[in-house]
């Protein structure tokens, strides 16, 4: 009996150790799972980041013209809030600091530098092939050999609107003399006169198109005195403005004389709203759009490095308070035209002169 009850001690025994190792062995699995989980079971996610990009803008002028500087500004900085960019301004920049100021963004490693005006149009050429990883963008031109990492707007930028401007000056004369007063004589500043000109005498031969180059864009003051010498030595009743800040004398002289006026660039119906009877408006976004687009995603030199682009960004803007002085026909005449135009049915004609030409 004792040897009986001995036996099932020791079998008691032998159970309570295994029972105890396999305690022991999973406890310490459990503690090896959870100290270093399976590399099967755990998944990584990262987001990824749009690319940034570095841009800047360099204009002439700053929004006291609210014209071609302005319309400019407010462009790039519309898209500054839509793409990923980080922007800096420079405005009021003179012609002896711009291939300084060009340098000094080139140097810091900007990936788009643009200029806005016709008198960037050498130095950009000159920086631009210093430095072929960036892209520069200059705002309206000539037709020019450009090195492969710049790209302009060709003269036709601006016709369409032009012309058409130009197509209710002629319908709207009662003096058949009609004005136009332009900051400085470039390539693309005549191609806009001619296509204005061109535009009055498609429907009013009998008129005659007075232009003055006031040489600065930034005198208010002798724009005012230029538009005054036409209202009295040539009885016009119509002045189309091509000046910037120049041109905001002009509109003060029409409202001091109480003639009519075309502004450029932006609405600039603001300015004088009984005298303005439209503005030759500039789509600049979507110029800079395309550019910033195509260095977003790397196709800038495949698709504009080098190119002169025929790219028409101009209309017309509302006509306002002479919304009801302007016959219902010459408004459909202008409708008309516009399509005709944007369709390839009708083209613009394109003139380019080094000089202005004499009164005609």
């Amino acid at each position: 009996m004792a040897n009986s009850q001995r036996g099932i001690s020791t079998s008691l025994i032998v159970i309570s150790v295994i029972v105890i190792i396999v305690a022991i062995v999973g406890v310490l699995a459990y503690i090896s799972m959870t100290s270093h989980p399976a590399t099967t079971t755990t998944t990584t996610t990262t987001i990824s980041q749009p690319k940034k990009i570095k841009v800047a803008y360099v204009t002439g002028g700053d929004e006291t013209d609210q014209g071609w500087a302005s319309i400019g500004l407010k462009s790039i900085q519309t898209l500054a809030q839509l793409y990923p960019i980080d922007l800096s301004i420079s405005k009021n920049v003179p012609y002896p600091q711009q291939e300084q100021v060009l340098r000094q963004y080139a140097e810091a490693k900007y990936d788009v530098i643009i200029t806005d005006g016709g008198q960037f149009i050498s130095t950009v050429i000159n920086v631009a092939k210093d430095y072929p990883n960036i892209a520069f963008v200059i705002m309206a031109g000539a037709n020019l050999t450009l090195p492969p990492n710049t790209v302009i707007l060709s003269p036709w930028f601006s016709v369409k609107g032009m012309y058409l401007a130009g197509v209710l000056a002629g319908k709207m004369t009662k003096t058949n003399a009609i004005g136009v007063v332009m900051g400085e004589w470039y390539p693309y500043i005549s191609a806009e006169f001619y296509a204005f000109k061109e535009g009055v005498k498609s429907v009013n031969p009998k008129a005659v198109v007075y232009p003055v180059v006031a040489g600065t864009w930034g005198d208010a003051s002798l724009g005012f005195q230029l538009a005054q010498s036409l209202i009295k030595n040539y009885n016009v009743d119509i002045i189309l403005h091509i000046a910037d800040l120049t041109g905001r004398g002009v509109i003060s002289a029409a409202q001091q004389y109480g003639i009519m006026v075309i502004g450029t660039c932006d609405d600039q119906a603001v300015l004088a709203p009984d005298n303005m009877l439209t503005s030759v408006m500039l789509n600049k976004t979507m110029y800079y759009d395309l550019v910033i687009k195509s260095v977003l995603d790397g196709t800038f030199k495949a698709n504009y490095g080098g190119k002169v682009l025929n790219l028409d960004i101009s209309y017309l803007a509302p006509f306002h308070r002479f919304d009801d002085k302007i016959p219902s026909d010459v408004k459909q005449l202008l409708t008309d035209l516009q399509k005709k135009i944007e369709t390839g049915e009708f083209k613009v004609p394109l003139i380019i002169t080094e000089s202005p030409p004499p009164p005609s």
